[in-house]
């Protein structure tokens, strides 16, 4: 796996006055807050062209990854 944004943000969150365990919240909780995204855009009445212009912000290699430590 190419070294990602997501693992370097883990490696210097004690520089933010960050614990591991206080970085690990914060990525479950911006993955929990995020995974509606495309359901909350329809409920709002985004048409599907806007969504689908929307979607590489939400959905990408980063995101994948953060599924990923959320699931351990």
């Amino acid at each position: 796996f190419p070294y990602t944004t997501l693992f370097r943000s883990l490696e210097v969150a004690a520089y933010f006055g960050l614990t591991e365990k206080d970085a690990h919240q914060i990525i479950t909780e911006v993955t929990a807050g995020t995974d509606s995204w495309r359901e909350v855009a329809q409920s709002s009445g985004l048409r599907k062209a806007e969504i689908e212009r929307m979607e590489p912000a939400f959905e990408h290699q980063q995101r994948d990854l953060a599924r990923g430590l959320v699931r351990r």
